[in-house]
């Protein structure tokens, strides 16, 4: 836990995934293959995601510490949830079958106050009780003896201590819970992870020997243990890699003094340990990935300094192979990113703390519409700018210059878009949308403007993540199908038809597989693409090219854009253009009278066309009207219409090539309204442009040619 007060109110680091509480809500990120982020998904997140489903506050969170399969638990208003593998019954509701949202734990367990999820199985604290649940082929449970117990259990069952627990926690195999005056462990023991001088597995409770007094701070690695007693931190059990912190190699079966600078936490990972002290963060063990943050790829065999300068440290955590420490109002983490377990936006291993995104008052996500800005911060979603059709969803038609919270949401929000006019939001329970609704935008079955939010109606109420709003219509994949509404003059809805849709319609040529949505139009055009098993398609309006498929013939249904490789990864849609990315390589195609596809030329281009003159691997792209920009091995870059500034480099015309833009980084997500821009880091949102209707956001209409901080933290307070 951090310290009273923080935004950031505790950490969890499973074993490729992490998660963390702030402000009563939880954020997962990370590898995913088992839902173990709990966003209704099973795709991997370098960003933090809202979890979905928990009712607030979140008090308690934990993370399953081994590769695969992988779990995380959480208490939410009280009661007890689990998400993700279910092999072993480790969600513990008799089940047997994986959730990608929070389930009920069985037994109705209140007053939870320590949790743990360990490789395969979970334990809780309650009122003093510990109860176990999921695998127990080592004696991990700690019901009975080796051999007299239930090779698992689906729910939990109660452990047999001689006194209150008051914290417990899980290995790969075995579990320690501390008591007032003594540690005690149970399960897998194969390198004397129970410490309590022995190898030999346990079905039943052994105290550690060794430690003369209470411990507090307990913790468990893959197959070692540490807790801190005094001011000291002792670990025992395997030290392959140094992960005791002695000095060797060797693996003990009892504890080892590791440090005896004053000690304020420690965590263990699977190979490696961390702690928190005075003195600031120290790590050793396993370095093979950064994760013990010395900058070499060799163990290190004693604590070592990790250097975390943003501020002071309130916690750390420890996982697989990675390492993570907890400002009040931040978070760092460093070691492998394989996944986006570091949270940063990118998946390359560092050897050195990244800040996380989309934490404490940074957005998770942001949005732009026709001068509109919206972003996602702490589960909520704010508004601002133009107003004059509810576009806002703040109740009024006032516009506003600095952010307002939408109202009447399902919190927390998972993801914004916006349109002309328009704003929809996927939640836990579905999509609800604001704005104007004169074509059947907002999916409620009418065709009114509505000022707060409306329910989409006709889709699944599942969890829904990716969304696309253009001119006068809306797209949102719910478990894996595309389905849109509203105008559809051109077909941009995709059903074959012309006629407007008040409700969702699935687009049947795309049956399953679609992992990425656009909706483009301007004036009154429109047309959408989706990318779907890596592949690019394109519906609606035609003109200059802008569905790829080499002609000016507008189509009903899509067509697959042709000059896009296979693999494809992020679609967009300006205007009557459209960008996307595949293997690292932007591809633009579409309207290009003022230089929007950003090839160095001004003549429109039928199918694709490989944009060469960014700076590296393209990371992120959004379009808007006729602008587009994208972020390109960390550096912005910006091209086509600039005469309200929206380039961000300072000029005020258009340029049909690429500028850097000097907004505040490393930028991880853009949003393009047309007339303005906006971007995301891990220090907040900027924007740029036109601000007729205070969509920069400075409480006062101020256009602006180069980026300006938006302070969202003022309105979130």
């Amino acid at each position: 836990m951090v310290a009273a007060g923080a935004r950031i109110e505790s950490i969890a680091l499973g074993g490729d995934h992490a998660c963390a509480i702030v402000r009563g809500r939880p954020w997962c990120w990370g590898r995913n293959d088992y839902g173990q982020l709990g966003d209704g998904t099973t795709l991997e997140r370098s960003v933090p995601g809202a979890v979905i489903g928990l009712p607030a506050p979140v008090t308690v969170i934990a993370a399953s510490g081994g590769a695969s399969p992988a779990h995380t638990c959480a208490v939410g208003g009280g009661r007890l949830f689990c998400w993700g593998s279910d092999s072993d019954y480790q969600l513990g509701n008799g089940a047997d079958d994986g959730r990608s949202v929070p389930t009920l734990v069985s037994g109705g367990w209140l007053g939870v106050s320590s949790l743990a999820a360990g490789g395969r199985h979970s334990c809780l604290v309650s009122d003093g009780t510990v109860g176990c649940w999921g695998a127990n082929g080592a004696g991990q449970l700690g019901v009975a003896p080796i051999g007299a117990g239930p090779s698992r259990s689906g729910a939990p069952r109660l452990v047999s201590l001689p006194g209150a627990a008051t914290t417990v926690v899980a290995g790969s195999g075995h579990t320690c819970a501390t008591l007032a005056d003594a540690v005690w462990c149970w399960g897998e023991n194969g390198d004397g992870a129970l410490g309590d001088g022995s190898t030999t597995d346990r079905g039943e409770p052994v105290q550690v020997s060794g430690l003369d007094g209470a411990a507090r701070g307990l913790s468990a690695g893959a197959a070692h243990t540490c807790a801190l007693e005094g001011d000291a931190v002792w670990c025992w059990g395997a030290n392959d890699h140094g992960q005791l912190g002695g000095g060797d190699r060797t693996s003990t079966r009892a504890p080892i003094q590791a440090s005896t600078s004053r000690a304020l936490a420690v965590s263990a990972g699977a190979r490696h340990s961390c702690k928190l002290g005075a003195d600031g963060v120290h790590c050793w063990g396993a370095n093979d990935s950064g994760q013990a943050g010395s900058g070499e790829p060799s163990d290190v065999l004693e604590p070592q300094r990790v250097e975390v300068s943003a501020g002071p440290v309130t916690a750390v955590g420890a996982g697989r192979a990675f390492s993570c420490a907890a400002l009040s109002e931040a978070l760092y983490c460093w070691g492998d990113n394989r996944y986006g377990q570091l949270g940063n936006g990118v998946a390359l291993t560092q050897g050195t703390p990244q800040p996380v995104t989309g934490l404490a008052g940074v957005p998770a996500q942001i949005a732009a519409g026709t001068g509109t800005s919206c972003a996602v911060v702490a589960g909520a979603a704010y508004c601002w700018g133009k107003n004059e059709q509810g576009q806002l969803g703040d109740g009024t038609t006032a516009d506003r210059s600095t952010p307002a919270r939408v109202v009447g949401l399902v919190e927390p929000v998972a993801a914004v878009a916006c349109g002309e006019m328009h704003c929809c939001a996927g939640t836990a329970v579905g999509v609800h949308c604001w704005g104007h609704g004169g074509y059947g935008q907002l999916g409620n079955d009418a065709t009114g403007s509505k000022s707060t939010p409306v329910t989409v109606v006709g889709l699944s109420g599942a969890p829904v993540t990716t969304l696309a709003a253009g001119f006068g219509h809306t797209c949102a994949v719910d478990q894996g199908a595309l389905w849109c509404w509203g105008h559809n003059n051109y077909g941009q809805i995709g059903d074959g038809a012309r006629t407007d849709r008040l409700t969702p319609v699935a687009i049947a040529a795309l049956a399953g597989g679609v992992t990425a949505v656009a909706a483009g139009g301007w004036g009154w055009t429109g047309h959408s693409c989706a990318v779907a098993s890596g592949e690019i398609w394109c519906w609606g309006y035609n003109g200059n090219g802008a569905l790829g498929d080499g002609t000016d013939v507008t189509s009903g249904v899509p067509v697959r854009v042709q000059g896009v490789p296979a693999g494809a990864s992020a679609i967009v849609a300006g205007g009557s253009s459209s960008c996307a990315i595949a293997g690292g390589t932007l591809y633009c195609w579409g309207s290009n009278d003022v230089g929007q596809l950003g090839d160095g030329a001004n003549v429109s281009h039928r199918t694709a066309v490989a944009i060469t003159s960014l700076g590296g691997a393209v990371s992120t792209v959004n379009m808007g009207g006729e602008v587009g920009c994208a972020v390109a091995d960390g550096a912005v870059y910006c091209w086509g219409l600039g005469t309200r500034g929206q380039l961000g480099d300072g000029r005020l015309s258009s340029v049909p090539w690429p500028v850097v833009v000097a907004a505040p980084g490393p930028v991880q997500q853009l949003a393009v309204g047309g007339t303005h821009v906006c971007a995301s880091s891990p220090f907040g949102m900027s924007c740029w442009g036109g601000d007729v209707f205070g969509q920069l956001g400075l409480g006062r209409p101020l256009s602006s040619a180069t980026p300006v901080k938006v302070e969202l933290g003022a309105a979130i307070e």
